[in-house]
């Protein structure tokens, strides 16, 4: 857990809500939340744009949650009414996975979508980043364009991708990708964004596992980490097929009769 001032929160929200999808041919509707130990990401990736801001936090662990973009919408309005709010991912095996937000006896929770799609967000901004040195063809910013834009900052840099057509946008603890209408996101290296860039991973029984990442077993079945076991703990996965189908790691090695392989 840890607390985060609300204005804050809702200031890193609105930077990328603007990018929301709504239901594309990439993923659904949703928000990508991040935590790690010293920064808190907000991740929306449309079929034309990838936009990541962030906020400084002190985390205990990591985790990487998907929720519904209208579930954020909820979040944000109730954000107005306080200073200040404690923030708490809960994965167990009893209750629905949920990102929790409270004041004192005052809530809000989240669902947690394990059976979202993945957003290879930081594979899109590694690859864009990169200068084009073989020359960039002029491209066109239209005016919807700069209104997408708009919210990421009082003062926004736009500079050509490696993609030709394809250009990146930055902010105070902001970063995104506009990719030309011909091309959608596939895959900075900014040396202050160098950390949000590297996935935060965990050993378990001699092999490392990725927060956030997807996992395919021998049978076939697809499973999801959502976050890193809090010390003492077992690590918990999620089904993408059901989400209310979760199980310690251990457990699902066990059933499986083999490891499970990262699929993104």
């Amino acid at each position: 857990m840890f607390t985060i001032k609300a204005d804050q929160l809702a200031a890193t929200l609105d930077k990328v809500t603007s990018h929301r999808p709504g239901r594309s041919v990439i993923c659904g509707d949703e928000i990508l939340l991040e935590a790690s130990p010293s920064w808190l990401h907000a991740v929306s990736v449309s079929d034309r744009t990838v936009a990541v801001a962030r906020t400084e936090i002190a985390a205990t662990t990591s985790w990487a949650v998907p929720i519904d973009a209208e579930e954020v919408d909820v979040l944000r309005s109730w954000l107005v009414c306080w200073n200040a709010v404690g923030v708490r991912v809960a994965l167990d095996l009893y209750d629905g996975p949920a990102l929790h937000f409270s004041v004192g006896a005052a809530q809000v929770s989240l669902p947690v979508l394990a059976e979202a799609a993945v957003m290879p967000w930081r594979e899109a901004l590694a690859a864009e980043i990169r200068p084009n040195r073989m020359g960039q063809r002029q491209h066109v910013m239209r005016a919807s364009d700069l209104d997408m834009w708009s919210t990421a900052g009082g003062e926004i840099e736009v500079r050509p991708a490696a993609r030709d057509g394809a250009f990146v946008v930055t902010a105070a603890d902001f970063i995104g990708v506009q990719f030309p209408e011909s091309a959608a996101p596939e895959r900075v290296c900014q040396d202050s964004w160098k950390e949000s860039l590297q996935a935060r991973s965990f050993l378990y029984k001699g092999k490392e596992y990725q927060v956030g990442g997807l996992y395919a077993g021998p049978c076939g079945h697809t499973w999801r980490i959502l976050a890193e076991p809090a010390p003492g703990r077992e690590p918990i996965v999620m089904s993408t097929r059901e989400p209310v189908a979760r199980k310690t790691l251990s457990t699902l090695l066990s059933s499986c009769c083999g490891p499970l392989e990262r699929i993104m």
